[in-house]
């Protein structure tokens, strides 16, 4: 591929406020975790350059705001979206029982029957000392399995556990959906062409 070739993949980040979506996209882009919590206004936009299996992609990574009163001007963020890191908070019970919402406003929103989805459980460092607010294992794995089934054929969600703290499985995440992208978009364009 020639070198000065880009695939432009455009990623947002969802999930209720608080749950750590800003510092998951700090980290990845190698800038400091902020101790400080700043609730993000409407979006947040980064761009970042990577290369896997010699292919080189631009990402555009939008942090949407998970907080109710920017519901009405999230809409707009989602157009044109690829994929999905669909985040909750390991140590916040609520965080995990609006996923189900969420999952609804990611396909009114971009349209479509359903994108490449991550889910993360995020603030894995935290959920240890929180267990009573915590979502359990198989509430967890049963989410992601309804998802799985809604979107048989297209991608399957994968479900990873985060630490901006430690810096676990961050990398992975965007590395797999990026991967996940990659695979459905063939899938895509023969649905739009009606194979």
């Amino acid at each position: 591929m020639d070198e000065n070739t880009k695939i432009v993949l455009k990623l947002i980040l969802v999930g209720s406020f608080g749950t750590g979506k800003t510092s998951l996209r700090r980290h990845y882009m190698g800038q400091r975790m902020k101790r400080k919590y700043t609730a993000t206004v409407g979006a947040d936009f980064s761009l970042k350059l990577i290369e896997l299996d010699n292919i080189a992609y631009q990402l555009l990574i939008w942090d949407i705001a998970g907080e109710a009163k920017f519901e009405t001007v999230r809409d707009v963020y989602y157009q044109g979206a690829h994929g999905v890191i669909l985040v909750f908070d390991l140590a916040r019970r609520e965080s995990f029982d609006d996923l189900s919402q969420w999952v609804k406003e990611i396909e009114k929103s971009t349209k479509t029957e359903g994108i490449p989805v991550i889910l993360l459980g995020n603030k894995k460092d935290l959920a240890p000392l929180e267990m009573n607010q915590c979502a359990t294992n198989k509430e967890i794995q049963d989410f992601v399995e309804g998802l799985n089934e809604k979107y048989e054929g297209d991608f399957i969600v994968e479900y990873l556990e985060t630490s901006v703290l430690t810096g676990l499985n961050i990398e992975s995440a965007f590395t797999k959906l990026v991967n996940k992208i990659n695979d459905w978009l063939p899938i895509r364009a023969r649905k739009l062409q009606g194979y």
